[in-house]
């Protein structure tokens, strides 16, 4: 159409307007879409990465985890078993049978072998010399036999390091004339005299020691845990079913997988990825996907244990831990239909998503450890009994309050922890783990003792008989010597830090706690942090010298608390009795410590009572040195007054029927970690 002017104008019908804009509305709906598709395949990925990433982050912990129970199970089995043979006086008894070689002698190892096997629940023992020879074995026909290179090789590490642990091996291997295919492992003692070498051997089995490894983590049917040797052969029981190609490799006279199953590809020679490189000596973690030796996708992560010489792989089906969040996933493409309902759903997903993510993240933090019930209270806080919720071990925290949780109480908790960590002696109190909650308050996870402390046997009970005060304080003293050689000084000796516990089966077992007042004597720093002008201690447990000056830190201030102590369990007073702690140290400055067998209803042996007010005397010097020189006198008195385990079970049983009793009865309420350390 033309204009007045000249000029042409164009215009559109109506039925072109109506289809442009049904054009542009479907352009805006095909943009919609577009972008609404491109949101959702972007969460969509962004929840697949979560996933793998939360799946990475807990492949990594389990697989740490499995290391660390191989590694303390490792160490405890080495000190256990030399332990038990020092115990049990296996090198002397033997010794004894050499220089007689009469049967009535032998039959005496053989019961004192036998009853140090089940002490290690062991499965067979056996007595080598350095030759191979086998002198003496729980099984007969392996006597007088030569061992084989293995056990050999194994004989003269044990005689190079005094107590050996063999890797993982196959039985037949190792002894060929028993005919028994198992995986064991052998714990070997050096047994010294003369110019004569021998060893005592005991055998693990594997399956009954580290059965909860495979298990642990096995928690549903497409999570899966085995261990490989060095060859990559599956030296663990299974519970996945076998592929038929797999099934045709096997030995056709042997259905046991253990020993006979290489873990390669389905249908290839090649090692699966994990056990390639698990068996190269080499840690690592997996979650983009291989096959497994059945062929299915898998997600998984491995460590290699030198020790024990064996590789601990888990794996979790990818397909199946996918299909967990599949209806997640679909939700998404729901949202193409209905752009506010998506921008609503999509707001409430980030909000739950966030939320969820932040409910996970303090649960990793504290959620490991389920509280049962509490045990003790203080003034700066309380302890629980707990048990992890992994491992099911029992366990004790010891919480913080939270008018208590100042920077410097914190750095104090933190400073014991840490200073307490440094030692590593069996009379000294375990931590396990520490942390802060996310409201500012101080945690740290300790082993749980089955005792009393000897401030509840000193008050309840009495005085307690010399043989046994001599036991626990030569305890004590091994605990401190540790301490003190590496710089450290207690600094708050006192009945109520050690207690008295049935451990392992022993009894009378000291465990030495409370470092809290610990001193660094290589440093400046006082690991107290008390004020100034401020005395760190219980008063009647205080060495002269630091009532002058509170910070004095030397091993002489510790010796003063042990001879206070022995002093009490001998008496059950104090060397020192007033009404008021001013008048204690009054008396502690001016006046000697009571004559010692005036306090005790029978009389006393000399060498102990001369020790005991040496550790009293009011000047340093005139104290022992160490507690290796008090050990040393406490050896020679244990010689002449020894306190055996039959006497150390039946004296602490009847203790525990009535100091004990109180607790048993009280009910036990589970309570989450988590909840507890919001109040």
């Amino acid at each position: 159409m033309s204009t007045d002017s000249g000029q042409t104008r164009l215009t559109l019908s109506p039925q072109r307007k109506k289809r442009s804009r049904r054009e542009n509305l479907t352009l805006v709906v095909l943009a919609t879409a577009l972008v609404l598709s491109v949101l959702a395949y972007v969460i969509s990925t962004h929840i697949i990465e979560g996933v793998e990433e939360s799946y990475q982050h807990r492949l990594t912990q389990q697989i740490e985890t499995h290391e660390n129970i191989i590694q303390r199970w490792y160490q405890a089995e080495l000190i256990h078993a030399q332990f038990l043979a020092d115990e049990l006086a296996l090198p002397a008894l033997f010794n004894n049978y050499l220089q007689s070689a009469s049967a009535k002698d032998r039959s005496a190892i053989h019961a004192l072998l036998k009853r140090y096997t089940e002490s290690v629940s062991a499965i067979g023992y056996a007595i080598a010399d350095n030759t191979g020879k086998v002198i003496l074995s729980s099984h007969k026909a392996a006597e007088d036999g030569q061992l084989t290179p293995k056990m050999t090789y194994f004989v003269h590490q044990t005689l190079a390091s005094g107590v050996h642990m063999s890797a993982l091996e196959n039985s037949k291997q190792l002894f060929p004339k028993l005919d028994i295919s198992i995986p064991i492992i052998l714990v070997g003692i050096a047994l010294q005299h003369d110019d004569q070498q021998h060893v005592a051997i005991s055998v693990l089995d594997p399956e009954t020691e580290l059965k909860y490894l495979t298990e642990i983590f096995d928690k549903d049917d497409f999570t899966h845990s085995y261990i490989v040797n060095g060859d990559g052969v599956l030296i663990s029981p299974m519970s996945m079913t076998l592929p038929e190609q797999q099934q045709q490799r096997l030995d056709p006279d042997n259905d046991d997988l253990l020993f006979n199953l290489r873990l390669t590809r389905a249908n290839s020679d090649q090692l699966i990825k994990s056990v390639q490189s698990v068996i190269q000596q080499q840690s690592g973690v997996n979650v983009d996907g291989y096959k497994d030796f059945r062929g299915i996708d898998v997600m998984g992560a491995w460590a290699w244990e030198p020790a024990l010489e064996i590789g601990l792989v888990i794996e979790v089906e990818r397909d199946e831990a996918f299909n967990l969040m599949s209806p997640l996933v679909y939700s998404q493409y729901g949202l193409l239909a209905l752009v506010s309902l998506a921008i609503a759903g999509l707001s409430v997903l980030r909000y739950r998503l966030s939320h969820m993510a932040q409910q996970i993240d303090d649960l990793s933090k504290l959620g490991n450890y389920r509280l049962q019930q509490k045990i003790g209270e203080g003034g700066m806080g309380s302890v629980y009994r707990a048990k992890h919720a992994l491992l099911q071990r029992p366990t004790a925290v010891k919480l913080l309050r939270r008018d208590q949780s100042t920077p410097e109480n914190i750095q104090r908790f933190e400073l014991e922890v840490q200073q307490t960590a440094l030692l590593r002696h069996p009379n000294t109190i375990e931590i396990f783990d520490f942390g802060m909650t996310e409201t500012g308050r101080f945690f740290y996870v300790m082993e749980l003792l089955n005792g009393f402390s000897l401030a509840e046997l000193i008050e309840q009970r009495g005085p307690q008989p010399e043989a046994r005060v001599i036991h626990i304080i030569k305890q004590l003293c091994q605990s401190l010597d540790e301490a003190h050689g590496k710089g450290l000084i207690h600094r708050d000796i006192k009945p109520a830090n050690i207690m008295l516990c049935q451990l392992g089966g022993q009894a009378d077992f000291v465990k030495v706690l409370d470092f809290g007042l610990v001193k660094d004597i290589g440093s400046n720093q006082d690991m107290a942090l008390t004020q100034t002008q401020s005395i760190a201690g219980t008063a009647a447990y205080i060495a002269p010298e630091r009532l002058s000056d509170p910070l004095a830190a030397s091993v002489a201030v510790d010796i003063y608390s042990i001879g206070v102590v022995a002093y009490n369990l001998l008496t059950a007073n104090s060397p020192f009795v007033a009404d008021t702690p001013m008048e204690m140290v009054a008396k502690m400055l001016s006046e000697a410590p009571k004559d010692l067998n005036a306090q005790f209803d029978g009389k006393i042996s000399a060498p102990f009572e001369t020790l005991i007010m040496s550790c009293l005397s009011r000047q340093p010097e005139d104290r022992p040195q160490d507690c290796q020189q008090v050990l040393n006198t406490l050896y020679q008195l244990a010689e002449s007054q020894p306190w055996s385990e039959q006497l150390a079970t039946g004296s602490w049983q009847q203790d525990a029927d009535i100091l004990l009793a109180q607790r048993d009865q009280q009910d036990v309420q589970a309570v989450d970690l988590t909840e507890e350390l919001t109040r």
